[in-house]
């Protein structure tokens, strides 16, 4: 959709609109990728437990799901804003 917007508006105000919006998508696209390669190693990290210790596994908690958790969250909270602004920014420009 935004290549919609930069292909039909040279306003210059619409264009560094699209810019900002396009970096945010890039810088969003990275966290992503952290956040999967985070929870991947927090994966292996239960499946080595479990390996290791199959009986203890079923009668303990793991630990150091919260951080991930928070991490989890907090994306979804900035995600969530970056896609109202989108959505108005493409509701003006479109």
């Amino acid at each position: 959709r935004l290549d919609e917007v930069a292909g039909g508006n040279t306003n210059r105000d619409a264009m560094a609109e699209l810019e900002k919006f396009q970096n945010q998508q890039k810088i969003q696209r990275e966290q992503i990728d952290i956040l999967m390669h985070n929870i991947k190693k927090k994966e292996d990290l239960i499946q080595k437990s479990i390996k290791d210790n199959p009986v203890a596994s079923d009668h303990r908690k793991t630990n150091g799901s919260d951080q991930l958790r928070s991490e989890m969250t907090r994306f979804e909270e900035l995600y969530a804003e970056f896609r109202k602004n989108l959505m108005n920014y493409l509701s003006k420009w479109m």
